[in-house]
């Protein structure tokens, strides 16, 4: 038997690796409790890019601070770029604080009233963008195409949406996914 634990590795991606195995995928389902509120902001742009300009770090910290003001009391969590993580500790040392990547199959944010993130783990768009362009010199343009489409979470009272920004092009989404 072989087992893969890996949120990142599709069915096809493991067939095509491991083609002598039969595949089968457990899919738990995972209840966002009713309590849980999402606030995004899908127009600010947190990358790792932009949190080396210090003005912007700065924003971000001032952000991270007016949601820390509206929990006083509570156990609250965030997961952002390992390279922030280190001024996001010196101005908030009461924060539980993770990086990207950093948590699989950590516990340690299972018991905290907010959680914050700040970022995404993707690739800076216009690295992505080149290296699609890159790969696929010899096929149609690229395109730069984004938009943000809804997911849903599932609660037991009611669904919870989150904006996730999604490219057009689906050489960029793969890209991306991987």
């Amino acid at each position: 038997d072989l087992v893969i634990v890996d949120a990142s590795l599709t069915v096809k991606e493991a067939q095509q690796l491991f083609p002598d195995f039969d595949w089968s995928v457990i899919d738990p389902y995972v209840e966002m409790p009713d309590t849980v509120e999402i606030f995004q902001y899908p127009d600010q742009a947190w990358g790792k890019q932009r949190l080396r300009d210090e003005r912007a770090r700065q924003q971000a910290l001032n952000l991270i601070g007016e949601v820390v003001a509206r929990h006083p009391g509570e156990s609250i969590a965030i997961i952002t770029h390992k390279g922030f993580v280190g001024e996001v500790k010196q101005r908030f040392p009461q924060l539980i604080v993770g990086h990207f990547f950093g948590q699989r199959g950590s516990n340690q944010f299972k018991d905290c009233d907010v959680e914050i993130i700040l970022g995404t783990p993707y690739p800076n768009p216009t690295e992505l963008q080149q290296l699609a362009e890159a790969l696929y010199w010899d096929e149609a343009p690229v395109l730069r195409q984004v938009s943000l489409e809804k997911r849903t979470f599932e609660t037991a009272a009611n669904p919870r949406q989150v904006a996730v920004r999604c490219y057009a092009d689906p050489r960029l989404r793969e890209l991306q996914r991987s």
